[in-house]
């Protein structure tokens, strides 16, 4: 008798075992979606357990800021006392906690800028009563959180702040020419008040006067990645706005990358993210800018900044990702090759040997075990020769214990009549290490030398009021100014303009248009074996 299974074919056969084969491979597959769902339930559990774990690790580090608040009550009575004053300090939101090491940091700033409220801002009872306000003056001092930052306001009813008095002002100690006041915004005036020894006193006391406060303020903001903003209105009152981070051991950061490196920007840096093509980039005052909006913002480039070579090449119509950088009312735009996501990460220090290098605030590991570094993204809007990487890192120890005479920066004077000029020397001297002040003319240029001493001269030749020529001659004859090397910067390229100008005691001689490495050649070569100006 021919069996039943005999009469299936081999096409029958193999049909059959495909078909045992994907139930089997249903079953396995059914297995798997098991084993992961409990694999993903566990990783659940584990990432609920170290979320509440960080929570707790925070947390320990957390005080309330009330503790803050209470320490400033004394002090207030007594500065009101002092200035002849009556004020009365009204404090919201003290159980707001902050980390410890932030609450240390800014106990120092926030003291200043109470100084500053009960000093220059809140008026005399007798003054106030004529303005038709009551005369006890408030201070006002508010904490709150905002997401993964803490916000700080400390406000007064008092004078306020007037932009057209801190441009005096500016004039007046010399920190700035008059044409150069002249084109600065409201905005960018306020910000003349965080400028290292600026001051709007006209007596020096025990509270004000020394020039020393706002500075302090930005200082201490930049090493936290702290920003603070201004809000005034004259013969209204003047409200300060400090955002701070939640804890510097966790931090929201953005990681972005470049030729394989990933490094990590803080998140409450970072306004927003957009896209700029090559084609896109404009020059103004020989630096390279983008339109945001109808404004201008200063562009910089990763690669730059990390000295690591081109991007790698695309089309010229690419848009590279594009990082809006903010700190108090200024804005830069950071180019990097790919932004990779957000993510929080646990924030390591660089250690006692690299602390030194000012580009980076600290470190971090990813997932992977890899090492990022964290940007400091203060340092971008400052001092860029300490972004340097060859040179921040062959400093290490050895600077760090230099003397603190050795670390001034270099004072240098820029004497041009063409405002663009001026402003582009100025901003790229201040990007490289140099203090820098300018003038219009010879004339104005000697004004300034006789309140403040320079480590060098950069002046243009054709100037009105008084020429280059002319300056160098009365340089020369002064016994106080004799000595202060002088570099012309002219677009006259003639060997005899060069001739006469060296002959009267120039020391260096450069055409427009020039290189920036040539000028900071020449003037490194100038103070390299010079000592510094004495500072008054």
């Amino acid at each position: 008798m021919e069996l039943e299974f005999d009469r299936y074919d081999d096409f029958n056969l193999l049909s059959r075992k495909l078909t045992e084969i994907t139930n089997d491979t249903n079953e396995i597959m059914m297995e798997l979606a098991g084993f992961f769902d409990s694999f993903e339930l566990d990783t659940a559990r584990i990432s609920s357990i170290t979320t509440n774990l960080q929570d707790e690790i925070t947390m320990a580090r957390m005080v309330e800021i009330d503790r803050l608040y209470q320490m400033f009550q004394r002090p207030v009575r007594d500065l009101a006392r002092d200035e002849n004053k009556e004020i009365n300090l009204v404090v919201s939101g003290g159980e707001t906690k902050i980390d410890k090491t932030i609450f240390e940091i800014i106990s120092d700033p926030m003291m200043h800028m109470i100084r500053n409220a009960i000093s220059h801002g809140i008026e005399p009872a007798e003054e106030r009563k004529r303005l038709g306000k009551e005369p006890v003056g408030a201070l006002i001092m508010k904490s709150r959180h905002e997401g993964n930052s803490i916000i700080i306001e400390i406000e007064d009813d008092g004078r306020g702040m007037d932009p057209a008095q801190l441009r005096k002002t500016a004039v007046d100690k010399g920190f700035m020419a008059p044409a150069e006041v002249q084109s600065l915004t409201d905005l960018e005036s306020l910000n003349l008040i965080f400028r290292p020894g600026f001051s709007t006193a006209q007596v020096v006391g025990k509270v004000s006067g020394r020039g020393v406060g706002m500075d302090v303020v930005s200082t201490h903001l930049a090493k936290i990645n702290g920003r603070i903003e201004i809000k005034t209105e004259k013969g209204v009152g003047t409200k300060f706005l400090i955002r701070l981070p939640l804890t510097l051991a966790i931090a929201q950061a953005l990681i972005v990358k470049l030729k394989d490196q990933e490094l990590a920007v803080p998140m409450n840096l970072v306004e927003e993210t957009t896209r700029f093509s090559f084609k896109e980039i404009q020059r103004a005052a020989g630096e390279e800018m983008v339109n945001l909006r109808g404004t201008l913002v200063r562009l910089l480039k990763l690669n730059d900044i990390l000295g690591v070579g081109k991007f790698p090449k695309k089309e010229e119509t690419f848009r590279h990702p594009t990082l809006i950088l903010g700190t108090a009312e200024k804005r830069i735009a950071l180019l990097v090759e790919d932004i990779v996501g957000r993510e929080e990460i646990v924030v390591k220090s660089l250690g006692e040997y690299l602390r030194g290098v000012r580009m980076f605030s600290g470190a971090t590991i990813s997932g992977e075990g890899n090492v990022r570094l964290i940007l400091n993204i203060s340092s971008l809007f400052g001092d860029e020769s300490q972004l340097t990487t060859k040179a921040s890192f062959m400093a290490g120890r050895e600077a760090a214990a230099a003397p603190e005479a050795a670390r001034r920066k270099p004072r240098v004077l820029v004497v041009d009549d063409s405002i663009s000029i001026r402003k582009y020397v100025q901003r790229f001297l201040d990007r490289t290490g140099y203090e820098v002040e300018v003038a219009p003319d010879g004339m104005e240029a000697l004004n300034v030398m006789g309140r403040i001493k320079f480590d060098a001269v950069i002046t243009d030749l054709e100037m009105p009021v008084m020429h280059g020529y002319d300056l160098i001659a009365e340089m020369k004859r002064n016994p106080a100014l004799m000595n202060v090397p002088v570099i012309v910067l002219t677009s006259r390229a003639g060997e005899k303009h060069r001739q006469k100008a060296i002959e009267m005691g120039a020391q260096d001689y450069l055409v427009k248009p020039f290189e920036e490495q040539e000028m900071l050649g020449a003037l490194k070569k100038l103070l390299s074996g010079a000592a510094l100006a004495h500072r008054t």
